[in-house]
């Protein structure tokens, strides 16, 4: 890559050459919504991000962008650059990245748990269950339950409940 090593991309940066390159072209505004959308308060958060990531990843020559016409409007259409397909590739298969715990907020509050009372506690530890239980039950991407984000997104959050309440019989 000639403007910067692959290991350098952040997961935002991932995150939006992947919708990039998902779509074939988009603009930012259209990542924008992605993230807007995102089940995840930590993805739809960074949507206001993604105007100076786009002039970022286009400065670094893994976007490609393109002046085009929505309606009345000018509007630049991104596609990636072959070092941004090489880039993506790169950061899609980094298992380190991939299997490291990052940023949980439940995974976190279950360590300190302790500190509520047992009222609190308890009523925390049934909150969160139904929470997930209604997480697993929505489909938060576009195209309905059989589409693979929708199924993604429920396994995964099952998966997120089952580990949630075996923790909390330890508590």
């Amino acid at each position: 890559m000639s403007h910067g090593s692959v290991s350098e991309l952040t997961e935002l940066e991932g995150v939006a050459l992947s919708v990039v390159a998902r779509s074939g072209t988009m603009t930012a505004y259209g990542v924008k919504e992605v993230l807007a959308g995102s089940p995840s308060r930590f993805w739809s958060g960074s949507a206001g991000a993604v105007y100076p990531l786009m002039k970022r990843l286009t400065k670094r020559g893994l976007l490609s962008p393109s002046d085009t016409a929505t309606g009345r409007r000018a509007a630049t259409t991104y596609t990636l650059s072959p070092d941004g397909q090489r880039a993506l590739r790169a950061w899609l298969s980094d298992v380190d990245k991939a299997v490291d715990p990052g940023i949980d907020p439940l995974r976190f509050r279950l360590l300190y748990l302790s500190l509520l009372n047992e009222n609190e506690k308890q009523q925390f530890i049934s909150e969160v269950s139904q929470r997930l239980a209604e997480a697993m039950a929505a489909h938060p991407f576009p195209g309905g339950p059989d589409v693979f984000d929708n199924r993604n997104h429920q396994i995964w959050m099952k998966a997120r409940r089952q580990a949630f309440e075996e923790a909390a019989k330890e508590l």
